[in-house]
């Protein structure tokens, strides 16, 4: 209306008649809108809210236009907003309100955004997941804790029947159990405090006076999860402290949680092959503490861990690298990611077993009937911990007598391997010796047994007797 206006006097000013405006979800908002130097001729349509991402849309139910009746030529716009069932409402995640923008659509199709106008919408439940951070809200957001959530105080039902007229006092939280109660010195452990009545929102957790990360994700308002800090050199001991919010409650564990370093009282052996399979035994004390998370390491190689108790760790060395060989590495264990602890003794690496008659161009022969001597010779067996020979993989043989030369086995029949024991027929097998994790194939053949026959004539037994 261009032609209508002769000077900038005369343009038409739109602002809210409050200057802030908090719009609580799944209630009924009238916004008044004023018009100074209005036109006779504006024809308005609705009025909207939406989010600058336009996730929310929000058009008036109805929208009453107020013409001027002064001299100011002031107009005044009624849009009356229902704030329910939003489309994209409920997978929208947000604890604090959200900036809606105020437009006018006039009937020609075009749309004004109202400048400087702050309008917020926000919803008690998001913003408070339990009863102390609701009534911690600021009180114009006119939450109460009513039916164990947070609400807006003036909500009501289809029929206009206020849902809640009064608030609900808070239930003090409490703590249960806590889990662990022995943690590495250095941090790193998930701590599990359960319980009733937790509130989140602002919470502070320390753990004998160190603070404690709270994982919110694994977290409810009856379980906390949080990460222990780093405590230093010094073990303590102590409760586990919950400060929920700034006014908020504060509560004593009855429990007392320690920090404590873990110690290595003996190792052994201290000696293993490079291709790994040493069982390495570690005792000591409060091995178990923190999440029981712990990884060994020889030098810059994982030791496999294979049994935890609160006083012995054994675990199973892997492949060294050959620049390792007849070097001292150190032993390290590492508790929940971040306590580290070194033994006082080093693990020296040697090379693998030597086997001079074992190989794949060698053969070695047994009677059917089994029971035969397997003589193998080598050097550095004085090392090895598991000596097996594996037939056809079937069966595993344990030596019969090692030393650092020579190993003797005693081969099984061929009935034992499920072999055919017709006369005449030659059985050649695989046969593998395990020296820890090295390994070399070499065959065995199954020949007839003797035949043994009965001599002719039979011979009688000799008696000397006397005739009287």
């Amino acid at each position: 209306h261009k032609r209508l206006i002769k000077n900038s006097h005369q343009c038409p000013l739109i602002y809210l008649q409050q200057s802030i405006n908090r719009l609580a979800y799944n209630n009924n908002k009238i916004l008044i809108i004023h018009i100074e130097q209005c036109n006779e001729n504006i024809n308005i349509n609705s009025c909207q809210l939406n989010d600058y991402l336009k996730r929310f849309l929000f058009i008036s139910t109805n929208s009453t236009f107020i013409k001027s009746t002064n001299e100011n030529h002031l107009c005044l716009l009624e849009c009356s907003f229902e704030l329910f069932n939003s489309e994209n409402f409920h997978q929208i995640l947000f604890h604090r309100p959200i900036h809606l923008d105020l437009s006018i659509l006039f009937t020609n199709g075009t749309s004004l955004i109202i400048p400087r106008t702050h309008v917020s919408l926000y919803d008690c439940e998001r913003m408070a997941l339990n009863c102390t951070s609701c009534l911690q809200l600021d009180p114009s957001f006119s939450c109460i804790w009513c039916n164990n959530m947070c609400m807006f105080k003036n909500q009501t039902t289809i029929t206009n029947k206020l849902i809640c007229p009064n608030s609900q006092e808070c239930l003090s939280p409490i703590i249960e159990t806590i889990e662990p109660l022995l943690l590495p010195m250095n941090g790193g452990t998930l701590v599990t405090i359960k319980g009733n009545h937790f509130d989140l929102f602002n919470l502070s957790i320390y753990l004998a006076d160190i603070p404690c990360h709270l994982i919110e994700e694994e977290s409810s308002n009856n379980k906390i999860v949080c990460q222990s800090g780093d405590a230093g050199t010094i073990p303590r001991t102590g409760f586990v402290l919950l400060k929920f919010g700034l006014n908020g409650p504060q509560i004593s564990s009855r429990q007392i949680i320690s920090y404590i370093n873990p110690t290595i009282n003996m190792i052994e052996p201290l000696i293993g092959i490079e291709s790994g399979g040493t069982l390495l035994t570690i005792q000591g004390e409060n091995l178990t503490l923190g999440n029981s998370h712990i990884s060994i390491s020889i030098g810059n190689r994982p030791c496999q861990l294979l049994s935890l108790s609160r006083i012995k760790i054994q675990c199973e060395t892997t492949l060294f690298s050959p620049l390792m060989l007849n070097q001292q590495q150190p032993i390290k264990l590492v508790f929940d990611r971040q306590t580290k602890i070194s033994a006082e003794k080093f693990f020296t690496i040697v090379p693998n077993p030597i086997l001079y008659s074992f190989d794949k161009y060698h053969q070695f022969q047994s009677f059917m009937s089994g029971g035969h001597q397997l003589i193998i010779d080598g050097d550095n067996f004085d090392t090895i911990q598991n000596i097996r020979l594996e037939f056809k993989r079937i069966i595993f043989v344990s030596s019969l007598f090692h030393n650092r030369t020579h190993l003797v086995f005693l081969t099984p029949s061929i009935q034992e391997l499920h072999l055919n024991n017709e006369h005449d027929y030659q059985h050649e097998i695989e046969i593998i010796i395990h020296l820890d994790h090295f390994n070399k194939t070499s065959s065995l053949i199954y020949m007839n047994d003797p035949l043994i026959y009965e001599l002719e004539p039979m011979l009688q037994t000799y008696t000397n007797r006397r005739n009287h």
